[in-house]
This record gives structure tokens, sequence and C-alpha cells, in this order.
């Protein structure tokens, strides 16, 4: 059980206990008045209540205050905050003020105990101590631990422990080469140069954070929160004065009065616009001053500007003109991420411009750029997800060993497919939004290559779905009846598409074969293969009609007896031969692991092969399973060389 942190509550609610403790020392120094009020209310208004139906009326508000609470409260529907049991304790401080402290008041009693009269006044104890009982029995609700992974984040990481890339170590050597900038003549700029989703908001908020140990002023310019373009200015200087006036007294005046010399702000009525017209003339003098409390002040200012590249044309030039211009002090370090490239481009086409200038060169001191690749740390990434996150559960076809094994071979190839960390993290999401449920019907490796697909090119991944760049192995001469194979025309459609995913053919081409090959059907080798007719539905569909799911043919040996497991199995030889022959193909000696499940086994092969008359795919499968290695396995399998 959670333990009730009394610190954290108090802190979370200082400003009401200030409050009620100002309340309470207010009513101690003015208590004569408030008590000749009282006397006042007592005198000409509750003397004239009939007591009887005054005690009724008390009564009827008195349960339907304690039946609201129980109602709001019940099954923990209802989180009530701390500030309305702070409230209910001061209704009971009052009441034992006027009862015991100060005894000017007769309240209308109920119960006389010698000298003890309970009053009805007292009723306060019971719904204080009923509403502070009912909040710390309250317990939110725990979503029960269910058959499902949690999702990974798309946002940038905030603290070093989530540093997964080694990025605290380029931040530490950035900072200390700013440290050693000399800014004492002119700002000094810097540009956080990368792609999209490369990762530099991470990098800004582990910059920001060793900024801020090291003892350095942060002021943090989000223009994209700004509410118009001419607001950007504003906002920056907004930031500005709230930074400098922790560390000099007079700043926020002086910041007032340059951006009025900014024109940034304007005054109303005649009076006021005249005195701003005035003002302008002094621009220069106004910078001077707000460079001089920077200068006394004798820290260095780090200005950071993140997502640039999210900005429209104008305000991307509203932000270079606050780095250039208004903006430049003495002191002053601007840190600015954005897509160069994006940037740029915006910029050109902006202002009319065809050539490839890069206009942001002209605007930053030096450019920081970020590495755009990773592939080795994002496949560490995925595989230190699989095992620390994903959850297997006992009697799963699929173990994590499994899973890990399916992603360190083939993990490599799929996130150069990817690219980027966020296109990672996604891609993340989408696996295992459905794996846990379909990870038992099909074939790792598949799964991940089709969503792979479904990431990358979705319009194809439908189409997929619907087998509309398919044909059945029974729809052709040379094909297998089991399999679905690439049509001669699909990977030519693909390539030839304008848009869409141009890698999506090769992928394609590892999961299917392509009308014209001699491929064939391998019970063992093709075993919930998304190119088999048999498992393609469950690698889109988490229900599929028909079909005997994994936790269906795990009966046949989770079941109590031979007698049921023999019954179970003609249950599903009638549901659906070609599933129970393929999970039975795949039972080998190490997967049964006893004697018991062994002879089980073999029965219920026995069993099938008499019931469908002989069936000749059964027939293999028994001849099959006693191949000349079967002896060697059992005499060396350790579990065997302890029974009998």
């Amino acid at each position: 059980m959670k333990q009730i942190n009394y610190v954290e509550i108090l802190k979370r609610n200082k400003n009401f206990l200030v409050f009620a403790g100002i309340g309470v020392l207010l009513f101690l120094m003015f208590q004569f008045f408030i008590i000749d009020l009282f006397r006042y209310l007592v005198n000409h208004v509750i003397c004239y209540i009939d007591q009887y139906w005054g005690l009724v009326f008390l009564l009827f508000l008195s349960v339907l205050l304690g039946a609201n609470i129980y109602s709001a409260t019940r099954n923990n529907k209802l989180y009530i905050q701390n500030r309305y049991c702070a409230i209910s304790i001061l209704a009971v401080l009052l009441n034992f003020y006027f009862r015991v402290i100060d005894t000017n008041f007769v309240f209308w009693g109920v119960i006389s105990c010698g000298h003890c009269i309970i009053a009805w006044s007292d009723i306060t104890y019971i719904l204080a101590g009923f509403l502070i009982y009912r909040k710390f029995k309250y317990k939110p609700y725990e979503l029960q631990k269910q058959d499902a992974n949690p999702l990974v984040r798309d946002s940038a990481i905030t603290n070093q422990d989530e540093d997964f890339f080694g990025y605290q170590k380029m931040v530490h050597s950035l900072l200390a080469d700013l440290y050693d900038t000399d800014v004492e003549d002119e700002a000094f700029s810097v540009g956080i140069a990368g792609k999209w989703g490369v990762g530099k908001s991470s990098f800004i908020n582990l910059l920001r954070n060793s900024i801020s140990k090291k003892g350095g002023l942060i002021v943090d310019l989000y223009p994209r929160s700004s509410m118009n373009l001419s607001a950007i200015s504003l906002d920056f200087f907004n930031s500005l004065s709230n930074t400098l006036k922790g560390y000099h007294t007079g700043s926020w005046h002086i910041v007032d009065k340059y951006v009025k010399s900014l024109r940034c702000i304007e005054g109303k009525g005649w009076f006021n616009k005249t005195i701003d017209a005035i003002e302008v003339f002094a621009k220069t003098d106004e910078k001077e001053r707000l460079q001089n409390v920077i200068t006394e002040i004798g820290r260095k200012i780090f200005v950071i500007i993140d997502d640039l590249d999210r900005l429209t044309a104008p305000e991307i030039l509203e932000v270079l003109k606050i780095i250039d211009r208004n903006g430049s002090f003495k002191n002053v370090i601007f840190i600015v991420a954005y897509d160069k490239e994006y940037v740029n481009a915006v910029l050109r086409k902006y202002l009319g411009y065809e050539g490839s200038e890069m206009f942001t060169d002209k605007y930053f001191n030096f450019e920081y750029s970020l590495p755009a690749h990773n592939f080795y740390m994002e496949k560490q990434y995925v595989a230190n997800y699989m095992q620390n996150k994903i959850t297997v559960n006992e009697g799963d076809a699929v173990t994590k060993a499994d899973l890990i094994k399916v992603w360190n071979r083939i993990g490599g190839s799929v996130v150069r497919y990817l690219g980027l960390m966020r296109d990672v993290k996604r891609f993340i999401n989408i696996l295992m939004s459905r794996l846990a449920s379909v990870k038992n019907d099909v074939n790792i490796e598949d799964f991940i290559f089709i969503t792979l697909l479904r990431y990358k090119d979705l319009d194809l991944y439908y189409k997929l779905s619907t087998a509309d760049i398919l044909i059945g192995g029974n729809q052709f001469l040379e094909g297998d009846p089991a399999l679905l194979y690439l049509k001669e025309t699909a990977i030519s459609e693909i390539n030839e598409r304008l848009l869409g995913w141009k890698d999506a053919s090769h992928i394609l081409q590892k999961l299917f074969p392509v009308k014209g090959q001699e491929v064939h059907y391998d019970l063992k080798a093709d075993y919930r293969k998304v190119r088999t007719t048999n498992a393609f539905d469950a690698y889109f569909f988490d229900a599929v009609s028909g079909k005997i799911l994994h936790k269906d043919l795990r009966r046949l040996f989770d079941s109590s007896s031979n007698e049921n497991s023999i019954n179970i199995a003609k249950e599903l030889y009638n549901a659906d031969q070609i599933s129970l022959l393929q999970y039975l193909q795949s039972r080998t000696i190490k997967v049964l692991g006893t004697k018991s499940q062994l002879e089980r086994y073999l029965e219920i092969l026995l069993y099938l092969y008499h019931y469908s008359n002989r069936n000749a795919s059964i027939e293999s499968l028994f001849v099959s399973f006693w191949d000349t290695d079967i002896y060697d396995d059992i005499k060396n399998f350790e579990i065997f060389k302890t029974q009998n």
C-alpha cells in the first residue's frame, strides 16, 4: 500500500493553508466584532425560528449532505480534494471554539448527561470525520494487468536517465565551448541543426538542465505559443524580464521602456501615443540601459528557442530579427533548434528566391549538427523494450526469448528502413498494439515485416489485407493450394507508383512468392506464415472467423486426461484440419518435454489417423515424426533420462 505523503499534501495546499491561517488570525483579532454580529443574528433571526422545525431542518440538511458525500465517493467515484477536508476541519474548530472555549452562546441540545450537553451543531464532527474517512479510503482504479504491452511515449526526453543515445556527453562538450566563448562585445548564436525526429528537442532539454546546474540564466522563447506575429517579440522580452528581475532590481522597468521604444506596445489615448512617439527617438538609449543591466548582472544569459522549423516564414523572420537586432545584447547566447533544409526552403519560397541560398547561415555564428542515425542503438532500444516491457504469459506459443531472437536476426534491416528514432518509437507502438492479441497465431518475423509495411505504406497495407495483389495457389496450375502468391504484375505496379514507399516491393518479396516461382508448401517451415492461406487473416484481423487460435490448440495438452484430449482433437479436426495439423507438426521432442506429453501426442496422432479414414497428411506427419534423429533426441534430452 502506498504511504500517504503528508508533506506533499501540505505543499500542494500551501496557498490555501496560508489564507486559512490568516483567516484564523483575523477571527481571533476581531472576535469581539464577530461575536457581536452573531449576537445580532441570534437576537433578530434565530430566536424567532421554531426550535422543533429548526432542528428538523438541520437534521434534514445533515442527512442530505452525508448521503451526498457517500453517494459521490461510493466505489471510488469521486476524489475529494484536500482543501475540502481542511474546510471541514475549520468548521469543527469553529464549533469547538464556541462550544468549549467561548460559552457566550447557548446551543440547541439533544442529549443532556449531567453537565455535558450534545448539541445539534456537534453533527459537524460526524460529517467532517466521515468526509476525511472517505477521502483517505479513496483508491484510484488500477487497471488489471492484461495480455497487453505499454506504449512508448513519442516525446522529447527531459532528463539524463532517459538519454539512450548519449546526447549528454555532446551537451557537456558544447556547453564547455559556449562558456569559453567571448560574448563581452556582442551576442553569440548557435543553431542546433537536425532532421525532423532526430532528437533536437531532447538535446535542448538536456542542455537546459545542464545550464541550470552551472548557474546560467535561461530565457525560454516558444514562438509557436505566441498569439500572433507581433506578440513574438513581446513574449521574448516578457520572458527576458521575468528572468532578469530575480537578479536586478530595476530590470523590469528598463525592459518595459525598451519594449515601448521598439513600438511592441502602443499606448492608448492621444497623450500616451505622443509619449510613445517621443520614446522612439530614445530607442538607442533604452537599449544601452538594458545592456548595462545585463552587464551588471555579470552572468551569461542563454536564450533557448525550439521548433523554429514549425513556424511560418514571417514568424521565422521575426525570430531571426530578435537574434540579429532587437534581442542582440552582450553576454547573451542564442540557442535555436531547427531543421536547416526545411527552414531555408520555407524562406526561399516566401522571399521568392530560386537558388539554394542558406539564409540561416547569416544569422548563426556556429552550427551544431546532430547525428542523423545510430542504427545499432535503435535496434538495441527495441530489444531492451521487448526484454523489459513485453508481457508473455505461461503457455503462450511464443516466449520472450523467441521474440528477442527474431528481432536480433531482422532488427538491423528494420531500423534501417525506419530511419529516425521517432519512427522507431511509432513503429513499436503499432507493433505492440496488436502483438499481444495475435502473437500465438502468427509467425513473429512475418508479423514484424507486415507491421513495417503498415507503418511505411498504409495504402499498400490495406490493399494487401484484401488480397488485391495476391492470387491463391489453387487458381493456377503450378501453384500450391495452401499458399498465396504475388500476382505477376504486382511488383511492377508497386514500383511504378508516384507515391508510396519505394522499398515496399522488397518486403513483399520476402513474404510471398511471385506467381510462376516453383514454391511448395512445407507443413513445418510454413507454420503460421503470412503466405499460407490458413494464417493470412490473422495478420490483419484479431478475431478470425472459422480459424483455430493457439489458445484452442493448447487444450490438447492442457486437458486433465487423454480421453478429454481425444475429444478435443476430434472437435478441432472437424473445425479446421490444416490449423490442427500445422500445430501438431510444430510439436517437437523439446517442445513436448515429458514422457506423458509424448504419449498423449502419439495417441492423438493414432486417433486422428483412424478417425480420418487414414488421411495421408496425418500418415505423413506420423512418419516424419519417427525419423532417424528422434531416438537421439530422446536419448540426449535431459528430462527423458529421469523417466522410464
